[in-house]
């Protein structure tokens, strides 16, 4: 910018250390470029503002301990722009810089390469589209929450709002939840419309051994009169099964097995039904972000494919829709189960 006005850059900048990356001005500010990567070294200064590059690749313990503290004192203002990695804690102050509530604290906006309604940008864009998967396109050019190796896209045009009445059969899933997992029913028409889900912690919530038993019964009597079956999640809980179907009740209730053969197949329905648009889901955050940070690998060893969301992050939602899309896919294969 200065090449060609070198006077002018003497009145304004005082030094330019090309080594540290710094930038010294006459009015005794200053401009420091550093890397995340310096991590505990950055401890320590004062700062009017700080402008963070690709935030979302960076750690919130980071940002918390290390930069705000920089900006307290000085009442200043931090500016981080970046990409979505998936809906981490990067979409999260997104979301809260959406409410006006939020404004005295926290504002954001999102921009695409297509807002600028440039034709030539366009083109551009829609020629790069060919050579990218549709994560990684909806990531880098649609500002979507998603990593480009997330499983499932364009989770949000499934999401509904309207309370679902009018179907005739009903199916469930159940994800049951040991030590710091979830327990996670749902419950899904005919068409694949999650009509309802509940997901607690027996152990957050208190419950003995025998309310935990009553919470599971109580979901599935309450759409018993419609229900056409009922996949448990066997993996571990055999005696909790046993337990549950000793109430005649529950007879559609029926045993199933997460492996490494079966899980792929539930989830790769479970992807095909979204990509298809043949899946309705009710607006809730916690499912939206597990199934945008749901992501596969290849066993090394084994050959098979491991699904799962990101290391300490639960995905008791996603599998527990899998089961019950699966439940609809295989009991609506060449008929509906009669139970007699």
């Amino acid at each position: 910018m200065f090449i060609n006005h070198q006077e002018l850059f003497e009145k304004i900048i005082t030094r330019f250390d090309r080594k540290h990356n710094e930038i010294y001005f006459y009015n005794g500010s200053f401009i420091k470029f550093r890397s995340a990567d310096s991590g505990d070294n950055l401890r320590g200064a004062t700062l009017e503002y700080i402008y963070i590059d690709e935030a979302a690749y960076m750690k919130l313990d980071f940002i918390n301990e290390v930069l705000l503290p920089m900006i307290t004192r000085t009442k200043g203002k931090m500016c981080a722009a970046s990409t979505f990695r998936g809906p981490n804690w990067f979409y999260d102050w997104y979301k809260d810089g959406q409410l006006e509530e939020n404004w005295e604290q926290i504002k954001s906006i999102k921009k695409t390469y297509l807002d600028l309604n440039d034709p030539e940008v366009n083109k551009t864009v829609l020629g790069v589209k060919k050579s990218m998967t549709k994560a990684q396109f909806d990531q880098e050019y649609l500002c979507k929450p998603v990593a480009s190796d997330s499983l499932f896209s364009d989770v949000e045009d499934a999401i509904f709002n309207e309370l679902i009445e009018d179907y005739e059969r009903v199916y469930i899933g159940m994800d049951i939840g040991v030590a710091q997992d979830y327990t996670v029913l749902t419950a899904m028409s005919e068409d694949n419309f999650v009509i309802d889900i509940d997901r607690f912690n027996y152990k957050e919530e208190g419950m003995d051994y025998e309310e935990f038993k009553e919470r599971i019964k109580d979901f599935y009597l309450k759409h018993d009169k419609k229900l056409s079956a009922a996949y448990f999640e066997v993996n571990n809980n055999d005696l909790l099964f046993d337990d549950l179907t000793d109430d005649d009740r529950l007879y559609k209730l029926i045993p199933f097995h997460t492996t490494s053969k079966t899980k792929p197949d539930i989830i790769r329905n479970l992807i095909k039904l979204f990509e298809d648009k043949k899946i309705k889901i009710p607006k809730n955050d916690d499912l939206v972000k597990e199934l945008y940070d749901f992501k596969s690998k290849r066993n090394a060893i084994t050959g098979n494919l491991q699904f799962s969301n990101t290391e300490g992050r639960h995905d008791d939602m996603v599998m527990s829709l899998a089961i019950c899309a699966w439940c609809v896919f295989e009991e609506q294969d060449g008929g509906v189960t009669m139970f007699l």
